[in-house]
This record gives C-alpha cells, sequence and structure tokens, in this order.
C-alpha cells in the first residue's frame, strides 16, 4: 500500500515581509535563511548548525525548528527530525507542513495511529487537501483498514481527479477486497495518465487474471515486462499458464462442438 511520497521543502523568509513569523527577530531570520541556502546546497551540517543559531537566538521561531528537522530527515536523523516537528507544532498549532512532514514520518516509523491523527488535522484546518487524505489513506491501509484507505483515496482523487498516486493506491485495496473490476479501472485511468507505468499495467493484468480474461492478461503483462525488464521473472510463467489455459478453454469448446 506504500508509494513514494514528497516532503514540503524547507522554508525560507525575506526579512521585510514576515507575515508567517513576524516576531522573530532580525538575526534568527538571517540564520534561518542562511540555513535554507546551506540545505539547498547539500551542506546538511551546516544547515543544521545555522538552523540551531537561529533557534538560539529565537526560542520561539517555529519555522527553524520544522527546517531543522528536515535537515535531520536527510541525515537519516528520524528521531530529531520528530523531536523538531513537535516543538514547531507546539510553537504554532496550525502549522500545516510541519503536520504534514511529521505524518509522513510517523508512517515511516510504523506509527499508523500518528500519522492518521497528523492528516486528520491538517484536514481540520484545510478540508480540501488532497495530499492528506491520501496520506491518510496510506496509514489506513497500513494498518489493514482496507474500507478506510479507499475513502480517503477517493476523497483524493474527488478533490483531483488525476491524482495518480491515490488511483494506484486504491486499485491496490481495492483487488484486496475483492473489488477486481474497481481495480482494472483505477489502472485504467492510471496507464490514461502515465502510458509508461509499468507497475500499473502489471497490477491490471493480476487483476483481468482473476477475472480469467488471459487475453487482456498476456497483453498487460507482456506491456509490464517490456517497460521495466525487472517484471519479466514474475510476468512470464503467467503469461504461459494464461496461453495454456486459453488453449484448454479453446479444446473444450471445440469437443462439445
Amino acid at each position: 500500500m506504500r508509494s513514494k511520497k514528497k516532503y514540503f521543502f524547507a522554508g525560507f523568509l525575506i526579512m521585510l515581509c514576515l507575515p508567517v513569523a513576524a516576531h522573530a527577530n532580525d538575526e534568527a531570520i538571517a540564520e534561518n535563511n542562511h540555513g535554507y541556502v546551506l540545505y539547498k546546497q547539500g551542506n546538511l551540517d551546516g544547515a543544521i548548525a545555522s538552523y540551531s543559531k537561529s533557534i538560539e537566538l529565537d526560542p520561539n521561531f517555529a519555522m527553524a525548528y520544522y527546517n531543522r528537522g528536515l535537515a535531520k530527515r536527510e541525515k537519516g536523523d528520524l528521531a530529531g527530525e520528530l523531536a523538531d516537528y513537535d516543538k514547531s507544532l507546539l510553537l504554532n498549532p496550525q502549522y500545516i507542513q510541519a503536520y504534514y512532514n511529521r505524518g509522513i514520518a510517523r508512517e515511516e516509523k510504523g506509527d499508523f495511529d500518528g500519522s492518521i491523527s497528523d492528516n486528520t488535522k491538517i484536514l481540520e484546518l484545510d478540508p480540501k487537501n488532497a495530499k492528506a487524505y491520501y496520506n491518510r489513506g496510506i496509514a489506513r491501509g497500513q494498518k489493514g483498514d482496507l474500507d478506510g484507505s479507499i475513502a480517503d483515496n477517493t476523497s483524493a482523487i474527488n478533490l483531483d481527479p488525476n491524482y495518480v498516486q491515490a488511483l494506484y493506491n486504491r486499485a491496490l485495496a481495492r483487488a484486496q477486497k475483492g473489488d477486481i473490476q474497481g481495480a482494472i479501472d483505477d489502472n485504467t485511468k492510471v496507464i490514461q495518465l502515465q502510458p509508461n507505468s509499468a507497475e500499473a499495467y502489471f497490477n491490471r493484468g493480476a487483476a483481468y487474471w482473476k477475472k480469467e480474461n488471459y487475453d487482456a492478461t498476456i497483453a498487460d503483462f507482456e506491456k509490464a515486462s517490456s517497460l521495466n525488464p525487472d517484471y519479466k521473472s514474475q510476468a512470464d510463467p503467467v503469461i504461459q499458464q494464461a496461453k495454456e489455459f486459453k488453449a484448454e478453454k479453446k479444446a473444450q469448446k471445440t469437443g462439445g462442438g
């Protein structure tokens, strides 16, 4: 049920325009901005040092904690990342980006309830946030709540009909629930939006296999293998079996005729 997720990026403040952090002093803002530049350059240690300096100058600067959390993530420090998001949200309980990123980090840690809680909070603040529905759907799917996952991905798709990742994940959940036609429909939509999606062809082929539509299974598995040869080892045995079943059905029909 997992699909690639994107983090919100580090924040950069213009010192002359501070609607988000008007309380921050100029030196703290300058250190935050310097940290952002270092972060973009890939200098994570330098960025963390600058963000820490910004926090020393202004301990209530929520954005500096948030940005440091992002840099710590890039260094693989999940505990440090989460601690900084916690602090940024304590200082600014309406910090949507921090809820978003903490929700992803919690899901990756296996704290699915925490991830669901964070994305639910985003939806309280921004009811039309398709990404929050999508990410909450992932966490619900990881918990085995397929109905909840389908509902959240459906909400994301209603807000953004071309949300490929939500269509892809809803197809997976529908297939697991036994809604094979629904899985086929979702994967077909993914293919319309991303014609080179080997995963969608492979998953649709697997759904066609369950419906005993062997021609469609063969076509989709062959297409998946052509787009991504890594699928070949899984697809070839099924293709061969589908051809054998087709031949058997033809022989039975001929014999019965």
